[in-house]
């Protein structure tokens, strides 16, 4: 039986008057703000790259 590898994530986009605090991340920007989210995309895609790279996956493909 051939075994299946799943690398996943999730994303939650926060709408304006909906949005959290994040102080990690500092104070100009507001959680549901395009720069604030975009920090997130560029982690997220670390995380992938990186997750691909040390698979046992991407050895044998």
């Amino acid at each position: 039986m051939e075994r299946n590898t799943y690398i996943c994530t999730l994303f939650y986009a926060e709408q304006e008057n909906e949005e959290s605090l994040y102080p990690n991340i500092g104070t100009p920007y507001k959680s549901s703000s395009f720069e604030f989210q975009e920090i997130y995309w560029r982690s997220i895609l670390v995380f992938f790259s990186t997750s691909y790279r040390y698979s046992n996956y991407s050895a044998t493909s």
